[in-house]
């Protein structure tokens, strides 16, 4: 057993990525797909397609963890569905996501945790599938409990 929400990523039935450190704090994020306009008489008017529940996740990450971390993100990239574990060491907890951002063509790369060299920090965003409800656990539940 190691630290507390590590990470823990499955995807194509035999691939997974586990961080070995803990994530940094989770925040919510929400886009909606749609648009809206104003009439000539202030009148707003708007049509929504869709509504995104979106997870902004920073893992850290160790340099022995990069390459592994770039083929879990060059997969997610394509699209596929991927089974989220936010705490590694609660199998029972998990998600079905989909990889927002980085997306394919975007640069992107991660930084040095200032403190501990050997690390990195790596942001990425997560999006809950249509059918499952949005992607929400609370980093401090325990703690707080």
């Amino acid at each position: 057993m190691g630290y507390v929400n590590r990470s823990r990523f499955e995807w194509g039935g035999t691939e997974s990525f586990e961080t070995s450190l803990s994530a940094m704090a989770w925040t919510p994020a929400d886009r909606t797909v749609g648009g809206a306009e104003r009439s000539t008489a202030g009148v707003p008017a708007a049509f929504i397609v869709r509504r995104d529940a979106l997870l902004d996740l920073t893992l850290r990450i160790t340099e022995d963890e990069w390459l592994d971390f770039l083929a879990f993100v060059t997969a997610a990239q394509a699209g596929i569905p991927i089974t989220w574990f936010p705490d590694a060491d609660e199998p029972s907890l998990t998600f079905t996501v989909f990889l927002d951002a980085p997306d394919v063509g975007s640069q992107w790369n991660p930084e040095r945790d200032d403190s501990f060299l050997f690390v990195f920090t790596a942001a990425i965003t997560l999006r809950s599938s249509p059918a499952q409800v949005p992607v929400w656990r609370e980093y401090f539940a325990e703690a707080v409990s």
